[in-house]
Order: C-alpha cells, then structure tokens, then sequence
C-alpha cells in the first residue's frame, strides 16, 4: 500500500506537530509556578518542597523565631514562603519570606545582611537558627 501525502497537507502536519510540541507537558491551573533554587554569593536559596526531611523542617520552624520578612519586614503567616539556605561547610538555615516578588532576589545579593537577622532574632529568643 503506497501512502502518498500533498505537500500541503504534510506543511500542516508539521506545523500541528511543532504547535503540540510548544505546549507544555502538565496543566496549567493558573497557581504560581513552583519557585526554583536560587543562588547567592556564598550558598543557594532551595525551596521547601514535599522532599525537605520532615523532622529537619519541623525543628527549623519550632525554632524559628522572626514574624516578619527578613528582607521589608511584612508580617508573615503559615503560607509564607519557606527556603533553605545551603552554604557549604555550615548548617542549613531556614529562611522564611513575606512572598514579595521582590524579597528573595534581594535576599539573594545580601543573604549575609538578612541572615544575621534571622541569627539575632534566634539569640534573643533563646536558640540557634540552625
């Protein structure tokens, strides 16, 4: 059996497969997408995820002790973003932000700054932010 195509319709045929190529894999339901790691000068910024060690992340908050963002001082609540912060050759530190668009990349070229806030508000309440 000889399977012969017009040009035109083998042109359109492309052009559908490339479109369906350009859509991405998974729905889109409109939600913001899932924040990425972000690098600093001396470590990175990974968000909390489904894969942060549940009894690590437990501790962190328990001893978290800022209300308000590091970075503009918002109030915080429980839907507040939460990242860690990844240096080599010291602990991870948990970090939480207001959800500004604009918090986290200013954290990110002044993490030394923002984390001896983080460090501080810990000391007076008696803990570490480690």
């Amino acid at each position: 059996m000889k399977f012969i195509v017009s040009l035109p319709k083998l042109l359109a045929m492309l052009a559908a497969t490339s479109l369906l190529a350009a859509l991405p894999l998974s729905a889109h339901d409109g939600h913001e997408p899932e924040p990425t790691s972000v690098p600093t000068p001396a470590g990175t910024l990974v968000p909390v995820n489904a894969k942060t060690d549940a009894a690590w992340l437990a501790k962190a908050r328990a001893a978290y002790a800022l209300d308000r963002c590091p970075v503009c001082g918002d109030k915080l609540d429980d839907k507040s973003p939460e990242y860690i912060y990844r240096e080599a050759g010291h602990p991870d530190r948990l970090v939480r932000f207001c959800g500004d668009a604009e918090c986290v990349p200013a954290f990110s070229k002044e993490p030394e700054k923002y984390l001896r806030m983080v460090d501080d508000a810990a000391k007076a309440h008696g803990g570490t932010a480690h």
